[in-house]
């Protein structure tokens, strides 16, 4: 087996530690935009749920 210098072990801890860091961001980027869609999709448009807010027929245009 090939002995590596220190240079070069510095280099690699760099890179799979830079590799590694990347990999827990994506990860929690990920899991972000899933929490926030759960969210959206969980909780009505508070404009919906207004007592002043009605739909009726005559606002739907039928053509």
């Amino acid at each position: 087996m090939e002995e590596l210098d220190i240079e070069e072990v510095d280099h690699l801890k760099v890179e799979y530690a830079s590799l590694i860091l990347f990999d827990e961001i994506n990860r929690l980027r990920d899991k972000a935009i899933q929490e926030c869609k759960a969210i959206r999709q969980s909780k009505p448009s508070a404009v919906l749920l207004s007592p002043y807010c009605e739909f009726h027929s005559k606002n739907i245009d039928s053509k």
